[in-house]
C-alpha cells in the first residue's frame, strides 16, 4: 500500500468518485477507497463491461498492466483494479499539483 499526502488523496478520491459516479468521502483511506471502486468494478464487469474498458482508458491505465493483472489474478480481481486505478489517479493529482506549484515550468513544458 502506498502511503499518500492528504490533500493528493483528497484530490484523487474526488475525482475517481466524480469519473465513476460513487460517493467517496474526501477524507476516505486507501482500503476504503479501494472497496468502494472493487464493488463498482464488480458492477460493470456484470452488466457493462464495455463501460469498464472505456473508464480504464479514460484513467490512462495500462491496457499490459490490466491483462498482466487480469492474466494472474485469480477469482476476484476487482480490488486489484481499483488500486491500478487509484495509484494512476494519485500519479496524475499529484503531476498537476506539481506544475502548478512550480513557477519555472514554462507553459510549453506543462503541456
Amino acid at each position: 500500500m502506498t502511503a499518500y499526502p492528504d490533500k493528493e488523496r483528497e484530490q484523487a478520491a474526488t475525482a475517481l468518485s466524480e469519473e465513476w459516479a460513487v460517493a467517496v468521502p474526501p477524507q476516505a483511506s486507501f482500503e476504503a477507497l479501494q472497496e468502494i471502486l472493487a464493488e463498482k468494478i464488480r458492477e460493470l464487469m456484470e452488466k457493462d463491461p464495455g463501460k469498464l474498458i472505456w473508464l480504464l482508458y479514460r484513467l490512462d491505465i495500462s491496457e499490459d498492466k490490466v491483462r498482466e493483472l487480469l492474466a494472474r489474478k485469480e477469482g476476484d480481481s476487482a480490488p486489484a483494479l481499483a488500486q491500478l486505478m487509484i495509484e494512476r489517479q494519485w500519479q496524475k493529482t499529484a503531476s498537476r499539483n506539481r506544475f502548478k506549484k512550480d513557477p519555472d515550468i514554462s507553459e510549453e513544458e506543462r503541456w
